[in-house]
């Protein structure tokens, strides 16, 4: 990283080092998301001659006691004595709300209406701040419209468009994730500090999202009861396997479930599409799957099921008798789900996962029929290992 003649946090220097088109910011409060990407933004500009960065809000009265305060704060800030960018911002019009650097670089703060608004003049840089506040239509024209990088900042209260549509969609190498809570930020008062983590143990939900800058939940969510682990314990019994099948469009999901006293832990092994049977099986081959368990697998695929046993390997069709959906899901709500951190497309689909709803927004005993590839997987499992409350599992009619 070159020399920057301001006081900056580890979170600067993760976003001033990435390179990739889009750099997403997930992170609690008091983190310094925005104040650090404004600091990016202004060191590249003043390196940077002839370059536009423009910051999007939800809308401008929102902005000025945000991201423009932040902006005000930085340019008069001090280091060591000096104000380094009062000389180089030559002017910084309050009205139109756009600042002029000496080298000719601009950084305006905007926001719009519809994506037709959005449809207008092109950036080097792009800063969408509080990106869950900014419907994704217009986020997409801005995006679209960005030729260097698309940085973007959030609170996660609860999974929007930048999970489904870049983290869901978007190639990997394509965008660069950061999670930052208030312990990353060194300048932060002790008084605010002591704020936060009182919130750990009298609102507990409060914590996960603005605490530890986790993803919290959709109202409607069809399960709440899980969270995010590090690993499966030792001493944890297997249960057995689960496998949705998937092509072009919709991925091949397979997980693994495992038992520890009343709560089951939950491993991602595939997720991927563009499988053939073939690679599938030469996927379990690859992870040297367990000898000791069943794959349990969609019953409408017979002829893959049969395939992928013929490659050697103990898989057979989930039962699937009336109304199994439901009952699948039943079932898993009566155990505390713990989620392997490394399973982040079974993560994604839980926090995404919503029962269907009416016309009038009543809910519906069915899923919405998305995000469920890996859900049916674990549902499949379950119907088939766990026992209901009055110990029978759950077999149905074909």
């Amino acid at each position: 990283m070159e020399s920057v003649p301001v006081k900056v946090s580890p979170l600067f220097i993760a976003n001033y080092q990435c390179i990739r088109p889009i750099v997403i910011n997930q992170g609690g409060t008091s983190s310094g998301k925005t104040y650090s990407i404004l600091q990016v933004l202004m060191c590249i500009l003043a390196q940077q001659p002839g370059k536009v960065a423009t910051i999007v809000g939800r809308d401008i009265p929102n902005l000025k006691v945000g991201a423009i305060r932040d902006f005000e704060a930085i340019w008069h800030s001090e280091h060591e004595g000096i104000r380094y960018f009062e000389p180089i911002i030559a002017s910084y019009n309050k009205t139109d709300n756009k600042a002029i650097f000496a080298n000719g670089s601009v950084l305006e703060f905007k926001s719009f209406d519809d994506k037709h608004d959005a449809q207008g003049s092109r950036r080097d840089y792009l800063f969408i701040n509080e990106a869950n506040g900014i419907p994704y239509p217009i986020a997409d024209q801005l995006m679209i419209r960005t030729r260097v990088r698309t940085f973007i900042d959030y609170n996660p209260t609860a999974p929007f468009w930048v999970h489904d549509e870049i983290m869901g969609k978007v190639e990997r190498s394509k965008y660069t994730y950061i999670q930052s809570t208030y312990k990353n930020n060194p300048f932060l008062e002790d008084k605010i500090i002591k704020e936060i983590e009182s919130k750990e143990f009298t609102d507990p939900y409060w914590f996960t999202v603005y605490g530890r800058g986790e993803l919290g939940r959709l109202e409607g969510a069809v399960y709440t009861n899980w969270q995010a682990v590090d690993n499966i314990p030792d001493g944890a019994k297997f249960i057995g396997y689960g496998l949705d099948f998937g092509f072009s469009v919709d991925p091949a999901a397979m997980v693994g479930l495992w038992r520890y006293d009343s709560e089951i832990y939950v491993e991602q092994l595939i997720y991927e599409t563009g499988l053939t049977n073939q690679d599938i099986a030469q996927r379990l081959e690859e992870m040297e799957i367990r000898t000791d368990g069943i794959i349990w697998a969609d019953s409408a695929e017979p002829k893959s099921i049969e395939e992928i046993a013929r490659a050697g390997y103990r898989i057979k069709p989930t039962s699937k008798g009336a109304d199994s959906v439901r009952v699948g899901i039943d079932l898993l709500k009566q155990f505390k789900l713990n989620v392997v951190r490394s399973a982040v497309d079974v993560t994604k689909e839980l926090q995404l996962y919503q029962w269907a709803t009416d016309r009038f927004g009543k809910a519906l005993n069915k899923p919405v029929d998305k995000h469920n590839h890996a859900m049916d997987a674990m549902r499949y499992a379950a119907l088939m290992t766990l026992s209901n409350k009055k110990g029978v599992r759950y077999f149905g009619t074909l």
